[in-house]
């Protein structure tokens, strides 16, 4: 009756879509052009002024393999004034300006700069690079911070480009933020929470007091989910004007959008009502499987856990249970605990005796094997709720958002030391070395087949000039299918695998409690901004070392040209 019901509904589904498709494809879309280039560097600088408006100033370095015929940049808030815009595209030396300037059609919040026929002639070879200057103000992004006494702050995402448009990732960002005039007393400016700066000192060129970050090798996906949001907080009396949204203006906001959209749109909403509904379950759904891992409590600026295992470290980062599973066997293989058979295409695994684990999950892990070589499928749910659980518990007491962020720049730094072997002897050592700790990045897939484009010289002959080849495609390759292969064979169903697990280590919100919870305490909540929730803030430079909960302006806008 299930079977039936859910084949209903996909077909219902499939039917709203098709009527759908023909009522809201824009000629536009089907006349789309062929958007393909690489980011070498983004370089962005947020001035704060005293009338609570930021100046924003861009500067991407592109390379050009497609038909580029304009540049969405996504801003703060919907209150940007358009009239302050200006761009300027360099090119082998030569400057353009590009004369039309306005309302990006592409993203929600954010602005077009269209190239002209000029433009578009000079960047049309294929690996051509070129430079965009863009500047524009940004009223409204001035906040108060609840938490620290006459504090404001402000929130900034860095814009990025959609990924399946972007070759890679960006090879460099910088951001900086220009404290407003008159403040040079470093020891009251505090950092978005989570998100130190790399250097603050005081800008003898622009006489100002400024805060850098930077980061080398930025997925574009990783920079959409705010990782590398930037933001800083300091006294109210160096600004003129700032803003406090109350729960009640938010609510208002919502009630007015809903409604005129509700108007512009009623055609519409049936079919895209009907897919939605479907779509939203299905991610949901997804998202609730993936979601297995909920630390007990965290302590704000306690510092992270430092010491965790690769394992362990790919559970508080809630990489793929079937992932963390094969990290273990991997392990143990190394260690020559246990040892692997062919099957016909799969393998069997037997304890070597004699041979001592040195984990407690591994101990579980182990008491899942059967005699005949394969995996008790219930044994090894255990072993990873025992794995999740005692992850859980290291975490007490500890920063959990920090420890994330520790073992996210370990995952970094594992593959820069890579990336950066002089040799591939030296490589192919290095990346045995560091894979587990590769395997933490949610693109490992993507970056190891990606891998051999830094390296295609070694293809063909290694550093010594003579001997056999050594094919570092092929190499990194073999990582990525082996890990499939593995994954495979423990785990042969993994959503039921995975959703058994997260019933025992995240047990579903009871939501109407939670909103029983929400409303009592909705005189107390401030945070957020336009719909875009504010981050807090933490003591930097010699601080007050405060958190907050700062309703701030943020670039929620970008995946564009």
């Amino acid at each position: 009756m299930k079977k039936k019901f859910t084949a209903w509904i996909l077909i219902f589904a499939f039917l709203a879509m098709s009527f759908g498709s023909i009522v809201f494809i824009p000629a536009k879309a089907r006349a789309q052009l062929n958007y393909d280039f690489a980011l070498e560097a983004e370089y962005v600088d947020v001035q704060i002024n005293r009338d609570g408006s930021v100046g924003i100033y861009y500067e991407f370095h592109f390379i050009n393999y497609g038909d580029l015929d304009g540049v969405d940049i996504g801003l703060p808030n919907k209150y940007y004034d358009l009239s302050t815009a200006s761009a300027q595209v360099e090119v082998d030396g030569r400057t353009f300006n590009p004369t039309y300037i306005h309302k990006s059609p592409w993203i929600d919040i954010g602005v077009a700069v269209e190239f002209t026929s000029q433009i578009r002639n000079a960047i049309e070879n294929v690996g051509q690079r070129f430079i965009l200057k863009f500047s524009i103000n940004n009223p409204k992004m001035v906040w108060v911070n609840e938490l620290m006494e006459d504090g404001v702050g402000i929130q900034f995402m860095p814009t990025w480009f959609e990924p399946t448009f972007q070759r890679g990732s960006t090879d460099y960002l910088r951001a900086r933020i220009f404290f407003p005039p008159g403040f040079n007393n470093i020891s009251q400016a505090v950092w978005l929470e989570d998100q130190p700066w790399d250097v603050i000192e005081y800008n003898t060129t622009s006489q100002l007091t400024v805060a850098t970050w930077e980061a080398n090798q930025v997925e574009p996906s990783t920079q959409s989910l705010g990782y590398y949001n930037v933001g800083v907080g300091f006294p109210s009396m160096y600004v003129d004007k700032y803003y406090q949204e109350t729960i009640w203006d938010k609510a208002w906001a919502v009630v007015v959008s809903f409604f005129d959209f509700l108007f512009a749109n009623i055609c519409c909403l049936v079919s895209a009502g009907i897919i939605a509904i479907i779509v939203a379950y299905a991610f949901w759904w997804d998202r609730r499987t993936k979601d297995y891992f909920k630390p007990k409590m965290t302590s704000f600026g306690t510092g992270p856990r430092r010491d965790l295992t690769a394992v362990e470290a790919a559970v508080v980062l809630e990489r793929p249970l079937d992932m963390i599973a094969t990290m273990i066997l991997f392990g143990l293989i190394k260690k020559r605990v246990i040892r692997s058979e062919p099957a016909g295409q799969n393998f069997k695994y037997f304890r070597i005796e004699g041979m001592k684990h040195d984990r407690d999950y591994e101990k579980k892990f182990l008491e899942a094997i059967r005699k005949d070589g394969e995996f008790n499928d219930k044994d090894l749910q255990k072993a990873m709720i025992y794995l999740i659980d005692s992850v859980r518990k290291k975490l007490v007491g500890f920063d959990y958002r920090a420890t994330k962020k520790y073992y996210k720049k370990i995952c970094d730094n594992a593959w820069k030391m890579v990336q950066e072997a002089k040799t591939p002897e030296i490589m192919v050592t290095k990346l045995e070395d560091k894979n587990e700790w590769m395997m933490l990045d949610r693109d490992y897939d993507g970056r190891m087949n990606r891998f051999h484009t830094h390296h295609f010289y070694w293809h063909t002959q290694s550093s010594a000039g003579t001997g056999p080849s050594i094919n570092i495609q092929g190499l990194a390759q073999g990582y990525v299918s082996n890990l499939r292969t593995t994954s495979k064979t423990l785990v042969s169903n993994l959503n039921s695998f995975a959703t058994a697990i997260t019933g025992k280590t995240n047990k579903p919100t009871n939501y109407v409690r939670e909103a029983a919870n929400a409303l009592a305490s909705m005189d107390a909540a401030t945070d957020g901004s336009g719909g875009f929730s504010g981050g807090g803030f933490s003591g930097g430079g010699g601080g007050g070392g405060c958190a907050c909960a700062c309703a701030c302006a943020c670039a929620c806008a970008g995946g564009g040209r």
